[in-house]
């Protein structure tokens, strides 16, 4: 889910069940009426490599030099490639997400995860989509070593998404990109690719610690290597009913910044996922939002008190000092943007990449009368 904007993205995401007229298919007798609304939002005429749980759509004309280390050498040999990391997971984490996706559901809405240059980018999931999709971004670096590993990051939110103990959890979930790079090194490892495993191993022991990807799996794979475990299977046993912050400690990118508040101030701290555009109005003793793209904001919180409906104005219990507003500190992948008026300030967040991602901001007022 690491992801740069993509303006595009969004639109296709929009606009992907009126798909269907896109660029011809080849090969895809066995897809699903689901599958073949997805696959036809290829930005190129493609081809189709289906296996058990995941389905490739190729660009039909596209040249690639492949890692050596692969073994991969044309695009059914990737389908087999990411069919294999896909059952690795599946045994590590004793979970099949495709068939937890697909439970209940008629034959025609049934589909596998889709592998797909469509101008998305990395996993993709929730809004319009009928099942989540990994987007082949601008297929830039294709068939390179970092390509693989890139591949088997995203390979992995497929899993991690479906464990309430991890996404349920703002605690957990701030581990979650640093699991998938964990993951990234043993499926490049185990799918055949150990020294491509080995390059990002000493990639994860040169990140800082604040880095929440390759920081945060360097202390998973240093508390894996200390445990004396054999493979992730282990390490998930070891980990999967407990707060990750018992075994890794405290995220060090989550720690938060000391703040100075004058005499006569306060801090107020917000947090929340963000899946879109909008606003929140901080006015009177009351904080209201106000919606504008994709999906609403969740796990939002004010001074840790939860906001379950945005709909309904939050109760702040105290008026600020409007024109004294100040963000102090912030944490977030897109724009976050604090307007100050004298009666009233507003922050503005706009998450223009795909799927969701953790926002943060301090900021420190005067407290009115």
């Amino acid at each position: 889910m690491r992801k740069g904007p993509s303006p595009i993205s969004k639109f296709l995401r929009l606009l992907l069940p009126v798909f269907l007229a896109a660029a011809p298919l080849s090969a895809d007798a066995g897809l699903s009426p689901t599958e073949k609304s997805i696959a036809a939002s290829a930005l190129e005429k493609s081809d189709v490599y289906e296996q058990k749980h995941i389905v490739l759509v190729w660009p039909k004309d596209l040249r690639v030099k492949w890692c050596p280390e692969s073994n991969v050498k044309d695009p059914r040999q990737l389908a087999e490639w990411l069919e294999r990391c896909y059952t690795l997971c599946v045994r590590w984490l004793d979970i099949d997400p495709d068939r937890q996706l697909n439970a209940g559901r008629p034959g025609g809405r049934r589909a596998r995860l889709i592998f797909i240059h469509n101008g998305m980018r990395d996993y993709n999931f929730g809004g319009r989509l009928p099942r989540p999709v990994i987007g082949l971004r601008d297929l830039r670096g294709v068939g390179s070593e970092d390509w693989f590993g890139w591949l088997t990051h995203e390979l992995s939110h497929e899993f991690f998404l479906r464990f309430p103990k991890i996404v349920g959890s703002d605690e957990n979930n701030a581990w979650h990109e640093a699991l998938c790079d964990y993951m990234r090194y043993w499926l490049l490892k185990e799918s055949g690719m150990p020294a491509a495993a080995a390059n990002w191993r000493q990639a994860l022991r040169r990140a800082s610690r604040k880095d929440r990807y390759k920081g945060g799996a360097d202390i998973i794979m240093t508390w894996h290597e200390e445990k004396g475990f054999r493979s992730p299977a282990e390490l998930w046993r070891a980990i999967k009913d407990r707060d990750l912050s018992t075994c890794f400690g405290k995220a060090p990118w989550l720690r938060e910044k000391h703040v100075t508040v004058p005499e006569g101030a306060v801090k107020i701290t917000f947090e929340g996922v963000i899946d879109g555009a909008g606003s929140f109005t901080f006015r009177g003793s009351k904080v209201y939002y106000e919606h504008f793209t994709w999906q609403y904001p969740s796990r939002v919180k004010i001074d840790g008190r939860p906001w379950k409906d945005l709909d309904r104005p939050f109760e702040l219990g105290f008026t600020p000092d409007f024109a004294t507003a100040r963000p102090v500190d912030r944490q977030g992948r897109g724009t976050m943007a604090l307007v100050v008026h004298p009666n009233r300030f507003v922050l503005f967040i706009d998450d223009t990449e795909n799927g969701a991602a953790p926002y943060r901001m301090i900021l420190v007022v005067g407290k009115g009368k």
